[in-house]
């Protein structure tokens, strides 16, 4: 890990638990069966060619959860370029959750 990398990775966690602790970003747990389920989104993103994580798969998995028990959309913030992809494939999450991409 380069001094740049090592000073982003840091400034970015400072900058999230902030938010974390003036209420402005919540932590929700993932559903007890989100593996599962990260899984079978894995295997469909596979077979139609988009790229998918199993951690991204999780945080996704999660905040469809959490939006099903708000009722509403939620917002889902990320750096990572692979949910760009994935939104244009897998719509049918445009009612539950937006995702916002950071640098």
């Amino acid at each position: 890990m380069c001094i740049r990398d090592r000073s982003w990775a840091e400034d970015n966690l400072n900058a999230l638990m902030k938010h974390v602790a003036d209420g402005r970003a919540t932590v929700v747990s993932a559903p007890r069966w989100s593996p599962e389920q990260a899984i079978a989104l894995m295997t469909v993103a596979t077979r139609r060619n988009v790229g998918l994580k199993a951690w991204d798969s999780i945080h996704l998995v999660t905040a469809a959860n959490w939006s099903n028990q708000l009722g509403q959309i939620v917002e889902l913030v990320t750096c990572d370029e692979d949910f760009e992809n994935f939104g244009a494939v897998f719509d049918f999450f445009d009612n539950q959750v937006v995702v916002f991409r950071t640098a």
